[in-house]
Formats: C-alpha cells, structure tokens, sequence
C-alpha cells in the first residue's frame, strides 16, 4: 500500500484542573489512488502514556480507537506562568480495532502490531493500516511549529501588559516633596496638627498671671526714691524706654510718686515684647515668624499655616530639648535680668543682692518664654496694646484676640484684658516738654 501523506498537525490547548497541557489533533490524507477518506486522529498526554481516543471521517461516523504509545522525547517551551509539553511518539505496541467505509464496500478489519522500540522516531509498519516514518515526521514537525507560534502569541500578549504594570506600580511609589504620601494618604491635613485652641478665660489668666509676677518682682526688689542720676544711669534707663511715655523713661522716673507705676510699665513691655515676633525670649524657630503690615486674606491664611507647622515641628523634632537651643534661651534670659537689674539698681531695695535680684529676674523671663511658646501654638493669634498719653501711662496693656481658630482675621477684635492705666504728674518733667 502506498504511504499516507499530507499530514496536518494543530496543537490545541487543553485545560484540566486548572493544569494545561498541548492536544494535537493529527489529520492524515491517504493515497490519491485509494478511495479511504481522510483520517483524522486526536492525541493528549495522560501521565507517561499517550491515548488517541476517537478518528473522525469525514462524510461518515466517528469510529472507535484504541491504541497506547509510550512517551519517548519531550520538549519544553516556558508560557507564561504554566509548561506547554509536546511529547514526541514512537509506537510501542498498538492494538487497534477500526470499521472504515472505502470502494463503497463495507469491511470491517483488525490489524495488530508490535515493534521494539528505538532511539528516535520508530517506523510504522507498512503492511498495517499505521503511519509511515515520513507521516509521523511530518506530524511532529507540524506539532512543534505549532507551539512554538503559540508559545510566542501568549509571550507577546504577557510582555505587552507588563510595562502598563511596572509603570502603575511606579506610580503608586511616588512621594512629591513636602507632602508625606502612600497608599492610604492623599495629601497633608493641616486639621490633624492644629490643636484645641484654649478658651478666652485660660488666656485672659495665664496672661494676666505672668503681669501679676512682674508686678511682685518690682514690689519686692524696688522701691521709690530720688537718686542723683549720672548721664550713664540715664543712658541705661532708657535704653529699657517703651516709647508709650509722655517722655523718656530716665525722665519721667523723676517723678517719685509714679516710680512704681513706670518701673513696672517698663517691665512688663519689655517681657511681652520678648515674646513676640523677633523676641530674644522665644526659641529662634519661633522667633523668626515674619511680620507683614496689612498683609491679605491670601497672606494671613499662609502665616497661619506657617506657625501652626512650626509649633507642630518645635513640639514633634524634640527641638526644645535640644541643648543648643536651650543654652541659647538661657542666655537669653541672663543677659536680660543682668541688663535691667544693673539699669535699675538706683531704685533697688539694699536688703536684697544683685544676685537675688538676677536670679529672680531669671525665673520671670522663663515664665516669659513659656507663655510665649504657647501663645505661639494657640490657632487664635492675640496682641497686646499699649496706649501713649501725656497724662497717664499703661500699666497693663489691652489684650485682643485678632484671628480666629481658623486664621481668620476677626473684623472686630475681641477683648480680654481692658488693661490698666495710672495717672501720671507732670511737674518733674513740664519743663522738658515746653
């Protein structure tokens, strides 16, 4: 019989229990001269054999197969995740029952076969209805191509939507500088790091508390009297001059009646102003907060978010623990209590020391810095007003509430402190104003 020809090999995908394996469906056409239809064979692996179940031909009905085949070479191509396996076949044994329809006779036959197997293809017998050397070639030549352009489909598909993967997953990853970003966090809340603001009367105390400490310090280290001042003494009682007198402060402590009244005025100016903006009692972070005359809403809204960061900061980075930023504070405080003690010595008691006066002197400015420091960190802003007049002086300022919790300036500032003020004579110095 004339060998069988023309072969087809299509490797087909199939699925079982989430493994995959290659299905090669083999389609051989017989002789040109011969009336047997095209046969038609579909082969898998299971295991370490290999089953062809069913031959389909065409124009007729499928007729039942059954043959084994040993697994001989296997070939191995990565796809994605998963082996694709095409198994090259030699027969072993066959035992094949087929019924075919040819020469439009029926006949039914039953060819058997054994052959020893041998390294690389087996050739098929030629006196039975199998394969010949050529056929089997061709069908594993057809099988290998087909994986291959299979193999190659699926590795373009997974390498085309890799990039679209890296380049999501790097954007997930990217922080922008001055916002701390992730997964779970979009942006920087400025709510999360403001905190509760304290009640009007909390403040109105605590600042009239720290007035009342500086009252007591004049009280008990200094008293009236009516020194014979050199033009140094002079220079250094003014250099403490509030610029709220009716005139300079050397001058106006000439009236002895007022004297406590001025000692304490000069004293209490120069504590808040060393809280404030620029104030050598605040720590230098804090202290370098700027000032913008008539500043807009625009404005106003970044100054607040600057000191509410820098609070947050001074109070997070363990800043005012830092002992460089502490010794700063402290000196800052000697050089304040020695300048006004020395300024002032003309008008202190004799029963109590420099020393005494300094050291007490120290414990108001830190009182100082610690109202300042939390003043700073409140989210309402607050101002002290001092009024000049020709008759009176301002012992203890006005204390207004300016912004709100939010940053917002308040069209009408709110009163806490009314202040005091004390009349003033003016017979000590009359004659340096005319």
């Amino acid at each position: 019989m004339a060998d069988w020809n023309n072969v087809t090999a299509t490797n087909l995908i199939s699925v079982e229990g989430g493994l995959s394996s290659t299905v090669t469906e083999i389609t051989l056409s017989p002789p040109v001269a011969s009336n047997i239809p095209a046969t038609t064979w579909t082969i898998w692996p299971n295991g370490e054999t290999v089953l062809a179940y069913t031959t389909y031909l065409p124009g007729g009905v499928p007729q039942a197969i059954t043959s084994t085949f040993d697994r001989e070479e296997t070939i191995t191509a990565g796809l994605a995740s998963n082996d694709v396996t095409t198994t090259l076949l030699s027969e072993q044994t066959s035992t094949a029952t087929r019924q075919t329809t040819g020469s439009g006779s029926g006949s039914t036959s039953s060819p058997s076969a054994s052959s020893t197997q041998t390294p690389g293809i087996d050739p098929v017998n030629s006196s039975s209805d199998g394969f010949s050397t050529g056929t089997l070639a061709g069908a594993v030549v057809g099988s290998i191509v087909g994986s291959a352009l299979l193999t190659l489909l699926l590795a373009l598909l997974f390498f085309r939507r890799r990039p679209k993967e890296l380049a999501r997953n790097a954007d997930d990853d990217v922080t922008y500088a001055g916002i701390v970003t992730d997964k779970s966090i979009t942006g920087f809340s400025l709510a999360a790091i403001v905190p509760q603001p304290a009640d009007d009367e909390t403040v109105r105390r605590r600042v009239l508390t720290l007035i009342d400490h500086a009252g007591l310090h004049v009280d008990n280290y200094y008293t009236t009297a009516s020194p014979a001042l050199s033009q140094d003494a002079i220079a250094k009682l003014n250099q403490f001059d509030s610029g709220f007198l009716p005139t300079a402060a050397g001058t106006v402590l000439g009236e002895r009646k007022s004297q406590r009244q001025v000692i304490t005025h000069l004293l209490v100016y120069k504590l808040l102003q060393a809280i404030r903006p620029g104030g050598e009692l605040l720590p230098p972070l804090l202290a370098s907060q700027p000032q913008i005359e008539n500043s807009s809403v625009s404005t106003d809204n970044a100054l607040f978010t600057w000191r509410m960061l820098s609070a947050h900061l001074y109070r997070e980075a363990k800043y005012s623990r830092d002992p460089t930023q502490m010794a700063a504070l402290t000196k800052a405080a000697r050089d304040l209590a020695l300048g006004f003690t020395k300024a002032f010595t003309p008008y202190a008691l004799p029963n109590f020391s420099e020393a005494d006066r300094v050291t007490h002197f120290k414990d108001l400015a830190a009182a100082t810095t610690e109202l300042g420091i939390w003043l700073f960190a409140q989210p309402c802003t607050f101002d002290f007003v001092w009024n000049k007049s020709q008759t009176e002086i301002t012992v203890i300022p006005r204390v207004l509430k300016t912004y709100d919790e939010q940053g917002n300036r308040l069209s009408t500032p709110q009163v806490l402190v009314e202040g005091d003020r004390a009349p003033i004579l003016m017979t000590a110095f009359r004659h340096e104003m005319s």
